[in-house]
């Protein structure tokens, strides 16, 4: 395998070009809470209904956003 030098002129920018975006609106985190309950349907499976709140943190230029997701889980435990 022969190793070659990029050819910049097939580039349309610089190779070693990069450019990092350190605004807030750019990445978002969330922290997730979900209150509910559970029933035992036999010894190796249950239900769970939650509801699930996800409060964006960690922006700080934009609007806090909260999002409430009704959940529905099957969970087999074997």
């Amino acid at each position: 395998m022969i190793k070659r030098d990029p050819d910049y002129d097939f580039y349309l920018q610089d190779t070693d070009y990069r450019v990092e975006d350190m605004r807030g609106e750019a990445y978002a985190a969330f922290f997730n809470a979900s209150p509910g309950m559970y029933v035992n349907l036999n010894e190796w499976s249950r239900l769970v209904f939650a509801v699930r709140f996800f409060f964006e943190i960690d922006i700080e230029d934009s609007e806090s956003s909260t999002f409430i997701i009704p959940m529905f889980q099957f969970d087999l435990s074997l």
